[in-house]
């Protein structure tokens, strides 16, 4: 079987190269860092990409790209970041085989790569997208899904070669210009955890802590719908609302067990939703003013963040993959509020110079919040404290493109947490610079 693949890619590329349909170039990614937390350190990471593209007519493509990484802590780590296959029978229909990225509508629960099948259909009123596919081949380094005890231990964990074995599916249809240029999307995503049972531990476990076992299982079915579209001229809004259920490993009052607890699985049910309104000035020198708010919901009764449930069903919400949700301080968007305020501006737009017209600079304040007095994903927080505000984080960022192949980007921040909700060792100012370099051939 492993032979007849290997002699169809073979017969296929070289048709394609026969052809002359192909292309081929990378990428130098560099990122220079420089960070201060109770104490300062330095980072360093460079990235050398190569992909090479192909196609035989409008029916048939092919793309693949690897790539090369050294850091500080870790001086190689080779992947291949994208290999997939598209075929397209028809204008309407796009079906693409391999490994491909993927994301959510809001890109807040999943934004990641999968190994598996993609279709996009393209109808008259609607487009609709369905994937299926499979995380546990990405190595662990590269893998941002962390949703269990297991997965977070695991994260860190030099030995632990690839990231987490799980089954994503979704499907989504899009409505667009449905009633007043207003676009409408439907979404429902589901994951299912794949972690052997002998890596987990067993409902009716009284021990909190067995030897050499991390948490249990998470499975989880995310229900969404988005509105985006215009209000008035120039300005925009995007909103969105999911639905989270599922079930959790919690460790449970027992009163037949000798501890007084054991371990079983609840329900889960939580919520997330959020909006934005971004008004562009173009006569303002290519302007553009951003408000976003980012709501996703926690459980007071977590003693822990991974799997801590420890009465009745569950209320956090838990999102596939971790994001950025800010420069400086970042916690995974669950049991937390964002509201944020953002400007940008070319201030050479103006002028004749096609390399400094393209100069923007950008500031952004960020204020965090817990919707509940549960626990986040970062450390540091006074499990005694009732506040639910976290801090204030202040950035800036300056865009650069001198040329087409070349980009340059240097931002800074600063995190000012809140002194009431803080442990005293957490409580100091921090920043983080970073100097990110891009040159394409």
């Amino acid at each position: 079987m492993r032979r007849m693949l290997f002699l169809s890619f073979a017969v296929l590329l070289l048709s394609v190269l026969a052809l002359g349909a192909f292309d081929l170039g990378g990428t130098i990614d560099n990122a220079t860092g420089l960070s201060h937390s109770g104490e300062l350190s330095f980072s360093q990471a460079d990235k050398l990409s190569l992909w090479f593209a192909a196609g035989l007519g409008e029916t048939l493509d092919f793309n693949i790209q690897g790539s090369y990484t050294f850091s500080l802590d870790r001086p190689y780590l080779f992947d291949l970041d994208h290999l997939k296959i598209g075929f397209k029978p028809f204008s309407a229909l796009v079906i693409t085989l391999g490994r491909f990225m993927v994301s959510d509508l809001s890109g807040k629960v999943l934004s990641h790569a999968l190994d598996g099948l993609r279709i996009n259909l393209n109808l008259p009123f609607s487009v609709i997208s369905i994937y299926g596919g499979y995380s546990g081949f990405f190595l662990n380094p590269n893998s941002t899904i962390v949703l269990t005890r297991a997965d977070d231990a695991h994260s860190s964990d030099s030995e632990v070669i690839f990231g987490p074995a799980r089954v994503i599916g979704s499907v989504k249809v899009l409505f667009p210009d449905l009633l007043f240029r207003q676009d409408l999307t439907l979404t429902a995503l589901l994951q299912w955890d794949l972690r052997p049972d002998i890596e987990v531990i067993q409902v009716g476990e009284e021990a909190e802590s067995p030897d050499g076992l991390e948490g249990g299982k998470l499975d989880s079915q995310y229900f969404g719908l988005g509105l985006s579209g215009p209000l008035v001229r120039s300005l925009y809004y995007s909103s969105y609302f999911f639905v989270e259920t599922g079930r959790t490993l919690s460790y449970m009052e027992d009163t037949e067990s000798a501890t007084g607890f054991s371990w079983s699985y609840q329900q889960v049910l939580s919520f997330m939703g959020g909006a934005g309104l971004s008004w562009y000035l173009e006569a303002l020198l290519q302007s553009r003013l951003e408000l976003k708010g980012v709501w996703a919901g926690g459980d007071p009764d977590y003693s822990s963040f991974f799997e801590g449930n420890s009465s009745g069903g569950s209320s956090l919400f838990t999102p596939i993959s971790k994001i950025d949700t800010g420069l400086v301080f970042s916690p995974q968007m669950a049991n937390l509020i964002s509201l944020s305020l953002s400007y940008s501006i070319k201030p050479l737009s103006g002028i004749r110079s096609r390399a400094l017209k393209n100069l923007q600079t950008v500031i952004k304040g960020r204020a965090f919040f817990r919707p509940t007095i549960g626990p986040i994903s970062v450390t540091g927080l006074d499990s005694a404290s009732t506040e639910l505000y976290l801090g204030t984080e202040v950035s800036g960022a300056i865009n650069f493109r001198p040329l087409s192949d070349l980009g340059l980007a240097l931002s800074a921040g600063l995190f000012f947490p809140s002194s009431l909700v803080f442990l005293t060792d957490y409580q100091q100012m921090q920043f983080l610079g970073r100097l990110e370099i891009s040159y394409s051939f």
